[in-house]
């Protein structure tokens, strides 16, 4: 109570005895307040809950890109959108960004050490570990299955393409504002991303790469064929087109610099600057997105190039509005470029459901026949069994039967049940060399997870190579 009492007596003696004309006069003894009214901080250009939203359904958009493997360009773009709108948001008047980062940026959560830094300490530490039990699990998946039915070490590019731009700008964090420490910890990150991004250029290189486009099907086909070398690294390049499978490092690469931009866009501080490097990324990797022309899907590749081209149109209008325009036209100009990005990331997730929706169709006509096969195997003689076989996998098959037709003569062919109406299939001439159907089943990993179906299709064709054995 005394303290309260006396609290009350000094505030009333400084309302009574203070005066208006500051600096208070000396040597005079009394207590003087200054009330100081503080600058709002801007409005934001979008609704604050629009904004969280859209940054939200655009990461679990990449997540499920990512899981499903829609592709890489898809991956890639997923995950930068968020970014860009950050990008666009940077205001100087605001104070930089601290406190936890989002669970797109950081999976794990990891909170290591103390002070501003502690969650990017913890994402790349964090990041690095995820991929690491990546690798840990993936590896383990292709030493049970094999590596062509795992798609590995291909496959990978995906949760790569996932975290590297959050993984980038922590670093970039811990190099620029942390102790000696941190700063090793940033470096070595960056370190291990570009030595990642080597080892997938190696894989493309002419000198290593064992794949080659096949003009009249318009698809990438191994070289030689038995090789399985597009099942294990076709995740990198297979859906772009002729001459431009190292397109990946492109994507790579950007997703590193908008990392690098977005770690700067924290600081909330010369954002005028930031805006033109973004301007720079962005219509470079739009510029590279119709130059090139990458993806061999056209649907595809016109919706990548317009989502790029929208996104750089956004940087560049800021950019030069935040060195021309007036405070209050730039607000009405970043409510525009921020709703087309927005727009953009919208429209990057309708595109992926869309994708899920077709891997997934893609998935259950691919088991399908294999559960009909497994039950006709069961009630079927071995030569149904091989006829169904090969007619229901014609596709898989496609480069391998031209090499079985001609040992498979026609006059054998005619004493035997089997109809397999070699003529109506659109198959490949560069076949491969094979003789038995041991060595054409073999060859394709499709064919590897049939079991029991396969060894009957085997007995049937050595079968039909004595006709004097089928009855």
């Amino acid at each position: 109570m005394k303290r309260i009492v006396a609290f009350s007596w000094v505030f009333g003696s400084a309302l009574v005895f203070g005066a208006t004309d500051f600096p208070c006069p000396r040597p005079e003894s009394r207590v003087c307040l200054i009330w100081d009214e503080l600058s709002p901080f801007p409005e934001p250009a979008l609704p604050v809950a629009l904004t969280q939203a859209t940054k939200t359904g655009s990461s679990v958009s990449t997540l499920l890109s990512t899981v499903t493997s829609v592709g890489p360009s898809q991956v890639a773009q997923n995950a930068r959108a968020g970014l860009t709108l950050s990008l666009l948001s940077c205001e100087d008047s605001l104070p930089p960004e601290t406190g936890s980062l989002g669970w797109s940026e950081s999976p794990t959560q990891l909170s290591l050490g103390s002070g501003n830094l502690q969650y990017h300490l913890g994402a790349v530490v964090g990041n690095w570990l995820l991929l690491s039990g990546a690798v840990g699990i993936w590896s383990a998946v292709a030493y049970k299955l094999g590596a062509s039915r795992a798609h590995f070490p291909g496959s990978l590019v995906l949760p790569v393409l996932f975290l590297i731009s959050p993984t980038t700008s922590s670093s970039f964090a811990l190099i620029r504002q942390g102790n000696i420490l941190q700063g090793c910890v940033g470096s070595g990150s960056l370190i291990l991303s570009f030595m990642g991004t080597s080892v997938a250029g190696v894989a493309l290189h002419p000198r290593f790469f064992k794949a080659r486009w096949d003009a009249h099907e318009k698809e990438w086909v191994d070289m030689p064929p038995s090789s399985a070398w597009l099942a294990k690294y076709g995740e990198l390049f297979e859906t772009y087109g002729k001459d431009r499978e190292w397109y990946i490092l492109i994507e790579l690469m950007t997703s590193m610099a908008v990392g690098a931009l977005q770690s700067y866009q924290a600081l909330q501080a010369d954002c005028g600057n930031l805006l033109w490097a973004g301007m720079a990324v962005y219509d470079a990797y739009a510029l590279s997105q119709f130059a090139l022309w990458p993806n061999q899907n056209q649907h595809a590749q016109r919706f990548y190039a317009a989502v790029a081209a929208l996104q750089a149109i956004a940087l560049s209008t800021q950019a030069i509005a935040s060195a021309t325009a007036s405070e209050e036209t730039q607000q009405k100009i970043k409510s525009v470029t921020q709703t087309i990005v927005v727009v953009t990331e919208y429209a990057m997730m309708l595109k992926t459901l869309f994708d899920i929706g077709l891997r997934f169709k893609s998935w259950y006509e691919h088991f399908r026949p294999s559960k009909k096969l497994n039950a006709l195997a069961k009630s079927s003689s071995s030569s149904e069994a091989a006829g169904i076989l090969l007619t229901e996998m014609a596709g898989p098959l496609q480069g391998s039967l031209p090499a079985l037709e001609a040992d498979w003569a026609p006059s054998t062919r005619a004493q035997t049940p089997i109809d397999l109406n070699f003529e109506d299939l659109d198959f490949i001439p560069e076949a491969t060399e094979l003789t038995t159907a041991e060595e054409l089943f073999e060859s394709n990993p499709t064919l590897q997870s049939f079991g029991e179906v396969l060894k009957d299709a085997q007995m049937a064709y050595e079968e039909s190579k004595n006709p004097s054995t089928v009855l």
